[in-house]
C-alpha cells in the first residue's frame, strides 16, 4: 500500500507489466481494485450499464479527497444531470481557452498562503476547485 500511495505512477506501471491490461489490487480494510489500461477495455466500462457499473460507490474512497457532492461520488439519475451540466464547458476547444482562467484561479489561491505556516495543501486545493466550474456553469466569478 505504501507504494501505490507515496510512488503511484511506477506501481501501477509495475502492475501493468508484471499483471497485464487489467489487475486487481488488494489491500487490508479497502475493498478490492480492479485496473484496467486497455483502451477498448476502459471504453467498455464507460460505456456500460450504469446499473451495473457504479462509479459512485467504486469511488467512495476519493470521498475525503473530493467530498460527498464530487460528480465522481454520484450514480445514476444525480450523476447524469451533474455531468450534463459540466460537459459544455468542460469539452475540447473551450478546455483550452479556460485554461488561463483556471491559472488565475490557482495562482490567487497559492497567493494567499502564509509562508511560515505549514499547512495540508489538499484543504487549499478543496478552496478553489469549485471555483472554476461554478464560475463557468453559472457565468459568475470564481
Amino acid at each position: 500500500m505504501f507504494q501505490w500511495i507515496f510512488r503511484p505512477i511506477p506501481f501501477m506501471r509495475s502492475c501493468a507489466e508484471t499483471y497485464g491490461n487489467a489487475f486487481t489490487i488488494r489491500f487490508v480494510a479497502i475493498p478490492p481494485m480492479v485496473f484496467i489500461s486497455e483502451p477498448a477495455a476502459i471504453k467498455q466500462v464507460f460505456t456500460g450499464d450504469p446499473a451495473n457499473l457504479q462509479a459512485g460507490r467504486a469511488n467512495r474512497i476519493l470521498k475525503p479527497i473530493v467530498g460527498s457532492n464530487s460528480i465522481l461520488m454520484l450514480d445514476g439519475a444525480r450523476h447524469r444531470r451533474e455531468r450534463k451540466l459540466l460537459m459544455p464547458p468542460f469539452h475540447g476547444e473551450r478546455m483550452r481557452l479556460y485554461s488561463q482562467m483556471m491559472c488565475e484561479i490557482v495562482d490567487r489561491s497559492i497567493d494567499s498562503w502564509h509562508r511560515s505556516i505549514i499547512s495540508d495543501s489538499r484543504a487549499h486545493a478543496g478552496d478553489h476547485s469549485g471555483h472554476y466550474p461554478a464560475r463557468r456553469i453559472r457565468g459568475g466569478r470564481g
